[in-house]
């Protein structure tokens, strides 16, 4: 058996999702996991943080720690250009992919990830929560480590997620727009030698299987794979097994976390409702070898359930694979 578990290093950050990024590394190393997904907040970050030094610290600290940099990671904030008709916005988006692919050669992987993008000065969300937990968010009763609530002054529960799309809107002309990034991007990639996986995320260019698909037959690419995010399928119905298959090789990394099947799709690996023996079975059955890496956010008690889900998650994998899973702290 060939799976291998990791983290993206957010998972173990709590408020702040940005630098410095050394106790979370540590967390997750001291978590037991074999490999982490590292992340840059934002192009400044690349000129404030991500300095020679700061690179030569990580990497030692990756090996120190026997963890496998698995990607770098990029959000909405540095790739929605890539969705964007304005001209500046996509060559910035692009810019940012060429820096950051650079640097992930520095930190000593040739695998950049980028979330899907969506046009977002063009399509706006009125709706202050987010999706994959957006009724749970506003609850008072919802911590932070250390104690203190989740509410934000001007939040509210919203029984509607809001979209507002501009006057005349034409998807196709969007789309082929984003086919053009792509494709662009993909270009970048060959030039600086290393791959790229897109994140299939609701409500951008490719929310979903059949959409990431069909992205990948119009680029023709072997420098684009996919990360799937069982989450975010989870979260517009997919049925993950079924998913797993329709992707077969397309998908070369894996993002795992859990849901309710109701109104949070955020949760700790074993505390939903998702069949993780059926993942794990179409998983084996396409030949998938390479990282099951946790994310989920906004958990007051992180550590205590990373840990409970990396045995959760290590004794069907054991019952699947019909093996022993070693090399994991589960106490």
């Amino acid at each position: 058996m060939a799976l291998k578990l990791g983290c993206a290093v957010w998972t173990l950050m709590e408020p702040d999702y940005h630098a410095p990024y050394e106790p979370a590394i540590q967390k997750v190393a001291d978590a037991g996991f074999e490999g982490i997904e590292l992340m840059v907040d934002d192009a400044e970050e690349l000129q404030t943080y991500w300095k020679k030094e700061q690179i030569c610290k990580i990497r030692e600290m990756l090996s120190d720690n026997h963890l496998e940099l698995i990607q770098v990671c990029m959000f909405q904030n540095m790739v929605g250009g890539l969705a964007d008709l304005r001209k500046e916005k996509k060559e910035q988006a692009l810019e940012n992919i060429r820096a950051v692919c650079r640097l992930a050669k520095e930190l000593g992987t040739r695998t950049v990830n980028f979330t899907s993008p969506y046009p977002e000065e063009d399509i706006t969300v009125k709706t202050t929560a987010t999706l994959p937990e957006y009724f749970y968010l506003n609850l008072p009763d919802i911590v932070l480590p250390g104690g203190e609530t989740r509410c934000v002054e001007g939040w509210r529960f919203d029984a509607k997620f809001r979209l507002y799309f501009p006057e005349g809107f034409c998807w196709e002309e969007y789309w082929e727009n984003f086919i053009d990034s792509m494709k662009r991007a993909a270009e970048i990639a060959e030039e600086e030698d290393v791959c790229l996986r897109i994140e299939n995320r609701y409500n951008t260019m490719t929310p979903h299987t059949d959409s990431v698909l069909r992205m990948l037959k119009r680029i023709e690419s072997r420098r684009i794979s996919v990360t799937f995010h069982t989450g975010q399928a989870f979260l517009q119905r997919e049925i993950l097994p079924w998913a797993v298959h329709r992707y077969g090789k397309a998908a070369s990394c894996v993002r795992v976390c859990d849901g309710d099947g109701l109104a949070c799709y955020n949760l700790p690996v074993g505390a939903g409702i998702t069949y993780w023996e059926g993942v794990l079975e179409a998983l084996k059955e396409v030949g998938y070898d390479g990282y099951l890496s946790f994310e989920w956010l906004n958990d007051a008690d992180k550590e205590e359930h990373v840990r409970d889900s990396i045995d959760y998650l290590r004794r069907r994998m054991e019952k699947v694979y019909g093996e022993a899973v070693e090399g994991y702290s589960c106490v």
